[in-house]
């Protein structure tokens, strides 16, 4: 039986090119969405969803220096190494604290919070923070598990002068 996604992203300049390929991937459908005059609360969700899909889909296809090629990944390994899963679920847990501490205050009623969230439902940021807390839940995950197994071999980067004599 074959894979559907059979395709593996090794080069760094690729992986930046399906970053920014996802992104905006979401530009389009949400205008469309607006087009059709459809409900804010669906166009977070489509939003939501997109995000989620293409990093759960991002890594699933990349792969690290070293890192063999073919076999599945896991499904709670999200990066080839424990440094970069322990750093992007750091980042996500800062946006999750961040998004949490801005409706807090404004709930609170801080006029600066409530400016900056403006029109914003309680909905749409309930989605926000349910999203930061699934990607920094898996990043985590990820860096706690791998650092409990070895680091494969890295290959060197440099290339040994030749001997003619």
């Amino acid at each position: 039986m074959q894979r559907i996604f059979d395709i593996r992203i090794t080069r760094w300049y690729f992986k930046l090119l399906y970053a920014i390929g996802a992104w905006l991937v979401g530009i389009p459908a949400q205008g469309l969405l607006a087009a059709l005059s459809a409900p804010a609360l669906v166009s977070s969700l489509l939003s939501t969803v997109i995000t989620l899909a293409s990093v759960i889909v991002g890594a699933r296809l990349f792969r690290g220096r070293g890192e063999p090629v073919a076999p599945r990944r896991p499904w709670w390994k999200m990066t080839a190494r424990p440094l970069l899963s322990r750093v992007l679920g750091i980042i996500s847990t800062l946006f999750l604290a961040s998004i949490l501490f801005l409706a807090i205050t404004a709930t609170l009623g801080v006029d600066e919070s409530v400016q900056s969230l403006g029109s914003t439902p309680i909905l749409d940021t309930t989605i926000n923070v349910a999203l930061m807390a699934v990607l920094a839940f898996l990043y985590l995950n990820s860096a706690i598990r791998l650092a409990k197994i070895p680091a494969p071999v890295r290959e060197p980067k440099f290339k040994p002068k030749l001997k003619l004599i």
